[in-house]
């Protein structure tokens, strides 16, 4: 899981700059990343399908696409030249441990 999270970490200092993707090497490096992004959350989905008959969540799935979904926004609308600079922008939350863990974790 800390690829992963190394893995966003990367994407948004990408995200970072207000400007936009000036270079057709840039929009076709960036496009690649969300695309990528992509089959990570697809992967996530369907661990997350697989794991929800288990007692114990080992991890909050639904906190991480959440993330990967906002990362990979952030890529589309620098990209596209989407990006609002008086726009809010909402950090990731990071914390993807389920609180049936956390009970676990202390016994």
């Amino acid at each position: 899981m800390q690829v992963v999270l190394r893995f966003m970490m990367g994407m948004l200092l990408i995200g970072q700059p207000l400007g936009y993707a000036d270079t057709d090497r840039e929009k076709e490096r960036l496009t690649l990343l969300a695309e990528q992004l992509s089959q990570v959350m697809a992967t996530a989905q369907r661990i997350q399908q697989e794991e929800a008959e288990e007692q114990y969540p080992r991890l909050e799935y639904a906190a991480l696409l959440d993330d990967l979904a906002r990362v990979r926004q952030g890529i589309r609308d620098y990209v596209n030249r989407v990006m609002d600079t008086t726009r809010q922008l909402e950090p990731v939350g990071g914390h993807y441990l389920g609180s049936a863990n956390d009970d676990r974790e202390d016994q």
